[in-house]
């Protein structure tokens, strides 16, 4: 137990295990229960005249006693550091690695009931003992690793990354999902207990006899009662029942599975998309045709050709994603399965090019998994997995090139070494700026070294065979390039906003932080007082989340509290730890706070000096058109459409209405067609966008970010719906719009690329 109670104590100082949790559950998971089994186990062969039942008994209590050594001081690490979700915690604990270390010393004391009944331990000398102990840990250490390989085939085998263990008990899948859902694990502990009592009834008929040389405790079975004999059938009828019906019950699913419930189909050219049925078939038939051409453009990209044809599994809502695969806010691929699985997020789809790089690379990676890394990438290496996907598939609405973010980040004295970033070391760091160095470094070396050279990289060749240089003198050749780039001022605050964080292993409760914060913003506007409530959880735990402080704010506001809505903005607008560029959403929601109230010189000065610390193209936009709102119509229209109610959120019905007149009363104004065909466009019905947007296009549009970005989603409308005449016209008008940032531009151009239009 001294070792259980010291696994607790010295696990609590890293990172995400200072306590009871998700993390603590996972690492004990792995750990106690073999420990308990392997003491059973011993325990069992010392006691070779005790009953099996007995010896079963004993093994359950080592277990919990395992266990209990290991909580107890993880309780104490969380009470010092203070507890995150105590009840959740707590219930993850017992029903992971509790229930896991009562299996393994259940498990230990059959191993020791049938060991005992082979070879007895009287009079043999102390080799024998050893040998004994060796065969004991290898035995005990058997089951759990056969739980794990089950779990590893279904990864696999199958689109999932979640995994239900009986000795673990949850694995989320992804580290960088802070929302576990772990629903299913009560009804897959009740199979682990009707498996618990089916043990105990085969036990209870064996009894141990000595055998004529009094050595050996041999076992023999003995009917013991009808009673007994029913409660085995009935547990072990239970515990196959939660096993073979695991995919209704959530706790795992195959390719079949998931491929029933998304029954939608559609292919176009290499490319078959799998979706949800709900989901707009005029949007899936577009996005098909860009992952197509996307597949195409990467390999172009990579100079050589990829897998002969790509699935892409697209589900309805995160939700649904996260129950069927596991991975909520995350996107996936599994290059072994040339599958990628997305979310629905509109068209074109902001992530699908991204993944699909992730399969296209996979075909120049050797192994089972198709990834770069030790062990022929069964030890993958993450930061050259991701790096090789962000540079081949960068952001097409990022407001920075690659280069000129990395530049920002070295000038601000945040760019980790390449040493950290292209190892396992990239998972400790915040997640944007590891994948933005990994991409910028990959994208140079590319440049600088040839396609040929990066696919031998990503299989496996080093470094110095393929340049002649180690990775440190890479790095500096690099620094120096980035020298060249040139980057804009307001870069450098948005740049610490961004990458100044840290990453969830440095954030203190982050799983229940973030499962407040998002609940705050769910029943925002249905119900402002629980948000203030769910908030002010999330800020008790980490007073200084960004997202949750401003949330307080807008939730004191639609809940009549304007006064403390205002004080929370200016405590915000005047906290000189965050940076400008965050320091600025607190400005321009003040703005909003006033233009609501009509208070317009109020309001345009409060976007004025936001506008000066705001880098992103979205943000600018939307500022442009509050503070040049200069109608009544278009006052009104833009207040429904952007801020709402005082007492609820945007309206976009009654903006509809209202955009409409706007248009009908100023018809030289392109603004208000504009901006009711973009809702049309972000709702997926194309057909009534398109001729909103290009009669805006051929209108007056004064502010020359509204006037690019309805460009850019008359492309975006004419490429859906495969009209080629428009699509040609709005690359025109997005190209000669004065002031667009390089990267938008060229996200554009390699989107009109995949549209099939010649830049």
């Amino acid at each position: 137990m001294a070792i259980s109670a010291g696994f607790g104590t010295l696990s609590g100082f890293l990172p995400l295990l200072g306590g009871p949790g998700y993390e603590a559950a996972l690492v004990g998971g792995l750990v106690l229960p073999s420990f308990a089994g392997f003491i059973a186990a011993l325990a069992g062969l010392r006691g070779q005249r005790t009953l099996p039942t007995v010896a079963l008994f004993d093994g359950l209590w080592v277990g919990t006693l395992t266990f209990a050594a290991a909580l107890a001081p993880l309780m104490v690490h969380g009470l010092v550091r203070g507890l995150c979700d105590v009840w959740g915690d707590l219930w993850l604990m017992l029903l992971g690695p509790g229930v896991g270390c009562l299996l393994g010393g259940a498990w230990g004391a059959v191993l020791g009931v049938l060991l005992s009944a082979r070879a007895g331990l009287t009079g043999q000398g102390s080799a024998r003992p050893r040998l004994l102990r060796t065969r004991v840990a290898l035995a005990v250490v058997s089951l759990p690793l056969a739980s794990a390989l089950v779990s590893l085939w279904r990864f696999w085998a199958s689109p999932m990354v979640f995994a239900y263990d009986p000795f673990v008990g949850f694995f989320s899948g992804s580290i960088y999902d802070t929302q576990v859902a772990a629903e299913g694990l009560l009804s897959y502990r009740i199979g682990s207990a009707a498996s618990l009592i089916f043990t105990y009834v085969v036990l209870a008929h064996l009894r141990r006899r000595r055998g004529r040389e009094r050595r050996h405790a041999q076992l023999r079975l003995r009917y013991r009662s009808a009673p007994l004999s029913m409660a085995g059938i009935a547990s072990l009828t239970v515990s196959l029942g939660v096993t073979l019906n695991g995919p209704a019950l959530g706790h795992y699913y195959t390719t079949a599975d998931v491929q029933e419930e998304l029954s939608g189909r559609v292919s176009h050219g290499r490319c078959d998309l799998v979706y949800d049925p709900t989901l707009p078939k005029l949007t899936m038939a577009a996005l098909a045709r860009d992952c197509d051409a996307s597949l195409r453009q990467l390999e172009a990209y990579f100079g050589a050709p990829g897998p002969e044809r790509v699935t892409a599994y697209l589900f309805a809502s995160g939700a649904q994603k996260q129950r069927l695969m596991g991975a909520l806010h995350v996107y996936i691929a599994k290059p072994w399965r040339r599958e990628v699985y997305l979310q629905h997020a509109g068209y074109p789809h902001p992530v699908l090019v991204h993944e699909l790089a992730h399969v296209v690379s996979g075909a120049y990676a050797k192994g089972p998994f198709k990834v770069p890394g030790a062990l022929h990438g069964v030890l993958a290496n993450p930061g050259l997995i991701e790096g090789v996907a962000v540079a081949a598939a960068p952001d097409e609405d990022d407001d920075l090139t690659l280069d000129q973010w990395a530049r920002a980040m070295r000038d601000l004295e945040l760019l980790p070494p390449l040493s950290r970033v292209l190892h396992l070391g990239f998972l400790g760091e915040n997640s944007s700026k590891a994948y933005t160095v990994a991409g910028a470094f990959v994208d140079w070396f590319r440049a600088e070294y040839g396609a040929a050279a990066l696919r031998a990289w990503y299989g496996g060749a080093q470094l110095h065979q393929l340049t002649g240089k180690e990775l440190p003198e890479l790095e500096r050749a690099w620094l120096q390039s980035l020298d060249e780039v040139e980057v804009p001022p307001l870069a450098m605050g948005v740049a610490r906003a961004r990458f100044d964080r840290p990453s969830i292993f440095g954030r203190r409760c982050p799983r229940a932080v973030d499962e407040r914060y998002l609940a705050a913003r769910r029943v925002l506007y249905a119900d402002p007082a629980a948000s203030l409530r769910e908030c002010q959880g999330a800020l008790d735990l980490d007073p200084s989340h960004l997202g949750a402080r401003l949330t307080w704010a807008q939730a004191a506001a639609l809940s009549g509290d304007r006064a403390a809505s205002s004080l929370a903005y200016a405590a915000l607008e005047a906290d000189e730890r965050l940076a400008l560029a965050q320091r600025a959403l607190a400005t321009e929601a003040l703005g909003d706070l006033a233009l609501a109230r009509r208070e317009l010189s109020t309001a345009r000065g409060h976007y004025e000096r936001a506008s000066l610390a705001l880098l992103g193209e979205d943000q600018l936009r939307a500022l442009d058109l509050k503070r040049g709102a200069d109608t009544e119509d278009a006052l009104a229209a833009l207040v429904a459409l952007l801020i709402g109610a005082a007492d609820g959120g945007p309206e976009p019905t009654l903006a509809a209405e209202l955009l409409g007149r706007w248009s009908e009363r100023a018809p030289e104004d392109g603004l208000p067609d504009y901006l009711l065909g973009r809702s049309h466009y972000s709702n997926g019905r194309f057909s009534l966008a398109l001729p909103l947007l290009e009669r805006a296009l051929q209108k007056t549009i004064e502010a020359p970010r509204a006037r690019a970005e309805a460009a850019r989603v008359t492309l975006f409308t004419a490429c859906a719906l495969g009209e080629a005449a428009p699509a040609v016209a709005a690359l025109k008008a997005y190209r000669e719009t004065p002031g667009v940032p390089a990267a938008r531009l060229q996200g554009v151009l390699r989107f009109a690329e995949r549209c099939g239009l010649t830049p």
